[in-house]
């Protein structure tokens, strides 16, 4: 199982490249009217100085079967897995990954609210965040994040955006 949860974070990341997105930007303002998030446009990552937020998004349909199935994840071009890690930065430039507690909501352009499942993954020193969540075809997703990590009073808010194809 081990090894297939590091398959599937390999396939994560490599696909996030391979992925489509687009779509018009976020508003400056969530839904809510509270104040923006760091609002992330090209990158796949956020640095606030003292840690770094790395996230993408794909169709579960671009997992390996049997990578799928040993993590119990549905294959389909309308579920989407969002793949979160958080590492903490330290003094002599490396970084270690940090567990975190992850305060995420996502809605689509409309504004309608998603259910989203997620997981915690720890593997060896690695830790992650997986979401599972089901999608339309040209739907565009905005992921509003605000992780607090361990050691840390205040959250880091992140926003991104995806725009799920699946034809």
């Amino acid at each position: 199982m081990n090894f297939c949860l590091k398959n599937t974070f390999a396939v994560v990341i490599l696909f996030s490249y391979l992925s489509a997105c687009g779509g018009p930007a976020p508003s400056s303002e969530t839904l809510s009217g509270a104040p923006a998030a760091n609002e992330i446009k090209k990158n796949k990552m956020f640095d606030d100085g003292k840690h770094v937020i790395y996230f993408n998004a794909i169709t579960t349909d671009f997992l390996e079967p049997e990578i799928a199935k040993a993590n119990n994840i549905t294959r389909s071009k309308n579920r989407a897995l969002v793949n979160i890690a958080i590492q903490k930065k330290n003094t002599d430039g490396t970084k270690t990954p940090v567990n975190a507690s992850l305060n995420a909501t996502v809605t689509n352009l409309t504004g309608q609210l998603k259910n989203v499942d997620w997981r915690k993954v720890n593997e060896g020193s690695a830790i992650y965040y997986l979401g599972l969540v089901n999608i339309a075809n040209g739907e565009t997703l905005i992921f509003d994040l605000q992780p607090v990590p361990e050691g840390q009073d205040e959250s880091i808010a992140v926003r991104f955006q995806h725009r799920f194809f699946n034809d």
